[in-house]
């Protein structure tokens, strides 16, 4: 909480030199890096992390329509062949879920000609829901909307970073980058310890190890919930401690 992004990598590096050398390890290869990674992300977290520290969270979780139904292959995020068409957020403060917000916005004609709304079998938004809705990235008052909600928080939460950031970063650039993110795919993928119900760290995989139901998945509202519930849970495990 007290240090920089450059102390923290410059302390990170160190701890892992420190590693190898306990180790034994003078040539480390990829997998020799990626363990002394490990060790020093851990033992940094166990002397420096506080959940009650972090103030509040806003999770954040969207539904997309895209020209092919996987929109992960659009990079970089391009309005014109993948449209955001749902929105949720639920907001985390002092050990509770305490607020769900949600809102659906339009998608781009030539989309909706294509591709409809995208997976429709795994969102179940149908055209007709969103017809006659603005766009995201031109819709002013949905976007001051978002933003303000990212504003009034001290975290941004999602489940892949990376794929949420993408798309909200061009659009509430202010917000996106001046807050951190937590991702709790990262956390899945490192901290939950294997059990049958793990995954590919998906969100299906962190709600259900932390003993939670996996229940009307893939409404953003309902998706943003349950990982903030999931991270509730997360938290008083004590796995980063």
């Amino acid at each position: 909480y007290d240090m920089t992004r450059e102390q923290v990598a410059a302390e990170l590096k160190l701890r892992m030199k420190e590693h190898r050398d306990a180790s034994n390890v003078r040539k480390p290869d990829k997998d020799d890096k990626s363990l002394a990674l490990d060790h020093a992300v851990r033992s940094l977290l166990r002397e420096r992390f506080d959940p009650t520290r972090l103030g509040v969270l806003c999770g954040i979780d969207g539904e997309t329509a895209a020209i092919v139904n996987e929109a992960n292959t659009m990079r970089p995020f391009m309005p014109e062949l993948c449209s955001w068409i749902e929105t949720g957020i639920a907001f985390f403060e002092n050990g509770e879920v305490t607020e769900v917000h949600h809102r659906q916005h339009g998608v781009e004609p030539r989309i909706l000609r294509i591709n409809g709304t995208g997976a429709q079998d795994v969102h179940n938004i149908a055209p007709e829901d969103i017809e006659g809705l603005v766009p995201l990235d031109v819709d002013m008052d949905s976007l001051e909307w978002i933003r303000g909600h990212l504003i009034s928080s001290d975290v941004i939460v999602a489940h892949n970073v990376e794929f949420e950031s993408r798309f909200l970063s061009p659009l509430v650039f202010d917000a996106c980058k001046s807050l951190p993110w937590l991702d709790t795919q990262w956390l899945t993928k490192h901290f939950v310890p294997m059990t049958d119900v793990y995954d590919d760290n998906k969100l299906k995989s962190f709600v259900e190890a932390m003993g939670r139901q996996y229940v009307g998945a893939h409404r953003a509202h309902v998706d943003a919930r349950m990982m903030m519930e999931a991270l509730r849970e997360f938290f008083s495990r004590g796995w980063l401690q």
